[in-house]
């Protein structure tokens, strides 16, 4: 409705403004974009106010994300294993760097592969509704498709990170939990030796804590 708006707009003006929905960033040459992912990065790192430790670390793994998907892009469609490789990439990022800069995966995560979200795909399908055009379905269920490889991959890349980092006895965690449904410290699926941080000697199986 926005471009619709702002066309009509610049119409009643007499200024001649086209809009199409043949969009590509396939002519953008790789630095360029690389660049672009990590100004993106940041910028969303100040959004969030995310400190520079975290601000600058997930810039550098937004450029290794984009250059990933880069190498497997085929410029098609959704390019669902293409943008779940670079986000398998960004999790398994995002499970280690963290630790070093001592910060939480979400701090991170979306920050990472940000510029690879489908726009465009949304953009496309949206205008191509618009104009009753019959490509209009393919650009939506693209964009679908691209949004649900890029959550995949960066939890299996997540999950692969801290088994990795657990093996090789880096990290103590024994449980993952993704950084959407993460646990605090006392919960029972996250507890050690059997209690909680906070338990206390009459909270023994069987006991009644109000007694």
């Amino acid at each position: 409705m926005g471009v619709r708006l702002g066309a009509a707009l610049f119409t009643m003006l007499g200024v001649s403004l086209p809009v199409t929905n043949e969009v590509s960033l396939a002519s953008i040459p790789l630095w360029l974009m690389m660049i672009a992912a990590a100004f993106v990065a940041v910028g969303n790192g100040i959004i969030l106010q995310s400190p520079a430790r975290v601000v600058f670390p997930t810039a550098v793994l937004a450029m290794v994300v984009y250059a990933v998907y880069d190498a497997l892009a085929t410029g098609e469609g959704a390019d669902a294993w293409a943008r779940g490789a670079a986000a398998f990439t960004a999790g398994i990022g995002t499970a280690i760097l963290p630790r070093f800069v001592k910060a939480p995966s979400s701090a991170m995560a979306i920050s990472s592969f940000l510029v690879l979200l489908p726009g465009t795909l949304l953009y496309q399908g949206i205008w191509g509704s618009s104009l009753s055009d019959g490509q209009a379905l393919y650009y939506i269920s693209a964009a679908f498709i691209a949004a649900m490889s890029l959550a995949a991959g960066l939890m299996v890349g997540q999950y692969v990170g801290v088994v990795a980092m657990n093996t090789f006895k880096v990290v103590r965690n024994r449980i993952f939990t993704p950084v959407f449904f993460s646990r605090a410290s006392n919960h029972p699926l996250t507890r050690r030796g059997g209690k909680t941080s906070n338990a206390t000697e009459s909270d023994e199986p069987g006991e009644d804590p109000r007694e």
